[in-house]
């Protein structure tokens, strides 16, 4: 396969007006080739063309956004197994805007459990052993509070535990982002009385 002129410039630091045009172009795109050397950057090496291909990805809306669906296990699987606080934060972020389309809150609990993979109950998992704050990363406890609060939305018993270990949070310093994240997803479990 012929690299594309669009792809050939992932090499570069990434400005968000780049990330923005390739949304569109991606959007626009009818040719499955860009679509397909784009998801081999996405899916790569975690280079800097990963980055900049995770960056986009993250910024990705609607059916364009939907069209990751068949790589939602292994955007997480990624995400869980990098090394890269960086790549995991922008697959992460794409695997929740993901979720968010595919785990509505107007499914019923046995639709909802029927679209959880081992592998999205490997990332629950994942998620809620990294709430608690940590020196070295600081943005990874708010998104694992947003990621677990869709995955387990339709759990009342698993959104227990992730309550208490929330409310583990109260005496530990946090970032303006954990407290946020911490206070919106109790709001929202306060609002189905858990």
């Amino acid at each position: 396969m012929k690299t594309s002129p669009l792809l050939s410039t992932f090499d570069h630091r990434f400005t968000l007006l780049e990330v923005k045009q390739t949304c569109a172009r991606l959007e626009a795109a009818a040719s499955a080739d860009l679509w397909a050397a784009w998801l081999k950057l996405l899916l790569g090496n975690e280079g800097r063309g990963t980055i900049n291909a995770a960056w986009v990805a993250s910024h990705l809306k609607g059916k364009t956004l939907l069209r990751l669906r068949p790589h939602l296990e292994g955007l997480a699987d990624c995400a869980m197994n990098t090394h890269d606080s960086t790549l995991r934060r922008l697959w992460l972020t794409t695997v929740l805007h993901l979720l968010e389309q595919l785990l509505p809150r107007s499914l019923t609990p046995a639709q909802a459990e029927a679209r959880l993979s081992p592998t999205l109950m490997k990332l629950l998992d994942f998620c809620m052993q990294r709430i608690a704050p940590t020196e070295e990363n600081t943005h990874l406890p708010a998104l694992c509070i947003k990621l677990a609060m869709v995955i387990t939305h339709h759990f009342p018993e698993v959104q227990c535990e992730l309550k208490a270990l929330l409310h583990g949070l109260d005496d530990a310093p946090c970032s303006p982002a954990i407290a946020a994240a911490q206070r919106n997803a109790l709001k929202a479990m306060a609002k189905k009385r858990l």
